[in-house]
């Protein structure tokens, strides 16, 4: 019996049905992995299974077709997997007419995670779900990219405008566009979060990339070392929230398609040579997929105690839902500590530039002089030719729920600044107010504030999502 105690690798491990899910998609000993599957349909019910966990049973439940493995639960389970298999379908058909325009304006594009598998192989869908697109895209591209999405209605998911996607730059990692109805595409400048896209290890996956056709466009597909790496760098870090990616791995180290040496490489470059440590003692312990031995153990932190990257790595590799008060904080820690350096890429990636956000304060009274104008996402603000200083005042309207709220304050051409006022209250009438400074060369005249969505929303949100994240209709008057 594997010790879990902290800061053992076997304490960050999957667990309980999650644990049991895994193994029956990836434990290459098919009878282990058919005993399993038994014992989660045992233990579970269909009508508790997370998203996640339908996730992983697709994966089980086409490696084990009835050929192969006679249940009870096989009609539901195979509408399951019908069901996620046709949005998976419908989700890329989205995808296809954009993904041919980029093509066509001359964006070179690669495609990780499970686009990358359905570019090498469309008959993969009922096997991994595809619910959106990855795209990796040259910051040279990132302005061209934004136009022929924008021309094709696609949209981003946190509502910000592209005059402000434009003075934002490249300095991201990835940004979520969506069109309804089932248009969901990631775009990224990069990778890797920690890196930059001129680290050679992003140099590194494009040079290596093989040329395919997906969807009717020209695509790069990172060669299996690659897609190797990438699914240990972004799963390592995210809880186990979805472990497709342990699937993957264990799955392209059974066909014998893992550069070793080269991975080794990258690992020290992009510093994960901690969390690789304990996804692949995982899989050549419990799941006993045949990871090399030296490799396991060249992994291992040097010394008695992990340090702070090996924490992160143990903090950040366990399942969200196992984390206890205690760990769950210093989970948050690490997890900031983590946003941290990617935040200080994104800096470096835009020259320093990155957009900032004001806050607002909140105010004790809307202005009696600005009259009765009708609440609007868009409003103009009424400034006297030559002003360059004022107070701006805004109403939210009654409040309904403690949120965020988002503006941006634009011209006609050019984004200026984002502002953010906490609405803690909940309650009342929200109003707020700040003092502005335009730059000298932006015409007073045609300044204008759009009122913005706190977060992301899906395609077809929910009532409570909409009340907690959606654009609010405001007014506005300055003050000069």
């Amino acid at each position: 019996m594997m010790a879990r105690r902290f800061p053992s690798p076997e304490w960050a491990w999957p667990q309980g049905p999650q644990e049991l899910l895994i193994a029956a998609a990836a434990c290459p000993d098919e009878a282990r992995a058919a005993d399993a599957l038994r014992a989660w349909l045992e233990q579970t019910d269909f009508d508790d299974a997370s998203f996640a966990e339908q996730r992983l049973l697709v994966r089980a439940a086409v490696r084990f077709p009835p050929s192969k493995l006679e249940i009870p639960e096989r009609g539901r389970i195979d509408g399951i997997v019908r069901m996620l298999w046709s949005k998976s379908r419908i989700a890329l058909k989205a995808a296809e007419p954009v993904l041919q325009a980029l093509t066509e304006a001359g964006v070179e594009m690669l495609v990780i995670k499970g686009a990358a598998f359905s570019a090498l192989d469309m008959g993969s869908l009922k096997g991994r779900i595809a619910h959106d697109v990855d795209l990796v895209i040259r910051c040279e591209d990132y302005a061209v990219v934004l136009e022929v999405l924008d021309a094709a209605g696609w949209r981003p998911d946190h509502g910000a405008s592209v005059l402000y996607l434009r003075a934002l730059g490249a300095g991201f990692h990835g940004l979520n566009f969506v069109k309804a109805p089932n248009g969901d595409i990631d775009i990224h400048t990069r990778v890797f979060r920690t890196v930059g896209h001129d680290d050679p290890a992003e140099v590194g996956i494009w040079e290596r990339a093989g040329t395919h056709d997906f969807l009717g466009a020209k695509v790069k597909v990172p060669c299996p070392t690659d897609r190797f790496t990438i699914a240990l760098a972004h799963g390592t870090v995210d809880g186990l929230h979805h472990a497709d990616w342990i699937v993957d791995c264990a799955r392209m180290i059974e066909a014998g398609e893992i550069d070793w040496p080269l991975f080794l490489e990258n690992a020290d470059r992009l510093e994960i040579r901690p969390h690789a440590h304990i996804a692949l003692a995982y899989m050549a312990r419990k799941l006993h997929v045949g990871v090399p031995e030296d490799v396991v153990e060249g992994l291992r932190p040097k010394g008695a105690l992990p340090g702070l990257r090996g924490l992160e790595a143990l903090f950040l590799f366990r399942a969200r839902d196992s984390h206890s008060h205690l760990s769950g904080l210093a989970k948050r820690i690490f997890k900031l500590r983590h946003l941290r350096r990617i935040r200080a890429v994104n800096a470096r990636v835009s020259g320093g530039g990155r957009q900032r956000t004001a806050k607002m304060r909140r105010a004790r009274r809307f202005p009696a002089e600005a009259g009765n104008t009708a609440p609007a996402l868009v409003q103009h603000i009424p400034l006297n030719g030559g002003a360059s200083r004022f107070r701006l005042f805004v109403d939210f309207g009654q409040a309904v729920v403690a949120r965020r709220h988002y503006l941006e304050i634009n011209t006609s051409e050019r984004h200026l600044m984002r502002l953010k006022f906490r609405d803690f209250r909940g309650h009342g009438r929200a109003l707020a107010m700040i003092d502005i400074s335009l730059p000298r060369d932006v015409d007073p005249t045609d300044i204008r504030v759009h009122s913005r969505p706190a977060g992301p929303l899906s395609v077809r949100p929910s009532p409570e999502d909409v009340q907690a994240l959606g654009a609010v209709p405001v007014r506005v008057a300055a003050v000069q």
